[in-house]
């Protein structure tokens, strides 16, 4: 979805040079990606003598061991090794709240980055930063002779705590803005000492922030592993060829510096149009080589979660035969009544947008999506025209707008997704089973620690019935997802916030009324 609004303010910041925010043929068989040299065995959970020697090279495999060695008594499977951050697919953008509205006041600051409703969501994966080319070499004489000034990507990046995962956009050239968006005429280099010297500032960029111990930015807390080319390039250009050639660059310069470093294709903005004309020749040209993790952004209504899924069913059509992961690190629908664009106005209740970020999630994991960022973002506000669709789709009132309940308040939204992570983190999110599609019931069977989780939903207008089979367990624990009051301001306590009931299983099956609300149903 082409986001006007997002990016004539990310111009306006990148412009002041403060942190920019945001934020069908089938192929032959595919070649060989190029050979990559495998280093390190960060996730292991042994801290080895290079490891030792290089801190912020894999933190948690020695956060572990200096914890066991502290008390023998402790558990090793009770501590969060970095496979199990990395595996988990729950993201934001941003992935951080602020003290004040990006509607109010000047551009936030990296003190004013809130990371408590970060760590009380379980959120482990985020987005939040460009780091552009012409910000770090801003003049030729720089290009020339080989300065970087890192000064605000240090500040930003910088900041981040240890326990996240962060995919950074890293950005070739400038785009223009205007009251139709941003624009690129295209993606290509003028000179092939161009590409060099592009080359060359994305491999200083990666290496400093890798955490491998060498060149490394002084005192990085955590490493950057994920970066993504650009941002939503079919909906600034035409030029997929000039994009393509971009993003093997790129791809060859970050795995020089880092080579279990992971490149994602810039979010597809445009849907099928976007996946026919831009993003299907320009993979085309590579023979599917020299990106890791296709990305694609959507954002709708209560009523077109189904849309977002399909999404990863049409890119999967395009490219049958290819191994990649499908990441969605843009997702979200409002809550209140936004007054732009005129095609997102329609009203939509607390409940009603907690009920669905729970669709929003599930169905596109049952279609493969591996990571989901849900923007924008945990605090709502965004800028641009008043009351736009992304001063709503937040988690906590930014307290602006008619809908606000204040500052800080949070939403259903926010609970649901916190009780979503609770029960569906650590699942096997590679084996998802769908169990019903059809009638406007919806079932799908995770399995977390060996044990099932099925979550379900109703959208039609009357009550349904379901049956579950198979049911090992004598009996299950039914939750709710959507808390059980009419807005967050209501909530005094997480605990105690949503319905639930233990219900006993006959014959291994359980027959359950489904209502408005998702439900989680968990074997005891």
């Amino acid at each position: 979805m082409k986001k006007i609004i997002l990016i004539i303010i990310v111009a306006i910041i990148a412009a002041v040079g403060i942190v920019a925010f945001i934020i069908f043929k089938k192929f032959p068989p595919p070649a060989p990606k190029p050979p990559i040299e495998q280093v390190g065995k960060c996730g292991d959970n042994i801290c080895d003598a290079f490891e030792k020697a290089n801190p912020n090279a894999c933190p948690f495999d020695c956060k572990i061991e200096q914890s066991s060695q502290a008390s023998q008594s402790t558990s090793r499977a009770n501590i969060p090794s970095q496979s199990a951050y990395i595996d988990s697919p729950f993201g934001g953008l941003l992935f951080f709240s602020l003290d004040t509205s990006l509607r109010k006041g000047p551009p936030p600051k990296p003190d004013d980055f809130d990371f408590k409703p970060t760590k009380d969501l379980g959120l482990k994966w985020g987005r939040a930063h460009y780091l552009t080319w012409s910000m770090v070499q801003p003049a030729k004489d720089a290009i020339d002779k080989k300065v970087y000034d890192w000064s605000d990507s240090d500040s930003v990046l910088g900041s981040y705590p240890e326990g996240f995962n962060v995919l950074e956009n890293i950005v070739a050239f400038s785009a223009k803005t205007d009251e139709t968006g941003e624009h690129l005429e295209n993606f290509s280099f003028s000179t092939k000492n161009d590409e060099e010297n592009y080359a060359r500032f994305v491999e200083k960029a990666v290496e400093r922030y890798d955490g491998d111990g060498k060149d490394d930015m002084p005192n990085l807390k955590n490493p950057i592993k994920y970066w993504q080319v650009d941002n939503e390039p079919d909906a600034k250009t035409t030029d997929w060829k000039g994009y393509s050639n971009t993003l093997k660059i790129t791809y060859q310069a970050v795995k020089r510096a880092c080579s279990d470093c992971q490149v994602v294709v810039g979010g597809m903005a445009l849907g099928q149009n976007g996946l026919a004309n831009f993003f299907k020749p320009a993979m085309e040209g590579l023979g599917a080589q020299y990106f890791d993790i296709f990305d694609y952004h959507f954002y709708g209504n209560k009523d077109e979660w189904l849309k977002n899924g399909e999404q990863a069913e049409e890119i999967r059509k395009i490219f049958p035969n290819y191994d990649f992961e499908i990441w969605l690190t843009e997702t979200g629908t409002w809550s209140g009544k936004p007054s732009f664009p005129p095609s997102q106005t329609a009203f939509q209740n607390e409940k009603e947008q907690a009920a669905a970020l729970i669709k929003y999630y599930v169905y596109p994991f049952s279609k493969g999506v591996k990571k989901i960022f849900w923007a924008w973002g945990i605090l709502e506000g965004f800028g641009g025209p008043e009351n736009n669709t992304f001063d709503n789709t937040g988690l906590i009132y930014d307290g602006d707008g008619p809908y606000d309940l204040g500052f800080g308040v949070k939403k259903l939204s926010y609970y649901t997704y916190k009780k979503m992570v609770e029960v569906l983190e650590g699942s096997d999110w590679d084996n998802i089973e769908t169990i019903q599609e059809k009638d406007g019931v919806y079932v799908y069977k995770f399995i977390k620690n060996g044990k099932p989780v099925w979550v379900a939903w109703n959208d039609n207008d009357s009550k349904k019935q379901v049956a579950i089979y198979g049911i090992n367990s004598s009996s299950v624990k039914i939750t709710e997802a959507v808390a059980n009051y009419e807005s967050g301001q209501e909530v005094k306590g997480y605990s105690t916030a949503f319905k639930t009931e233990t219900r006993q299983v006959t014959d291994s099956k359980l027959t359950i009324t489904l209502n408005e609300s998702p439900v989680f149903v968990e074997g005891n």
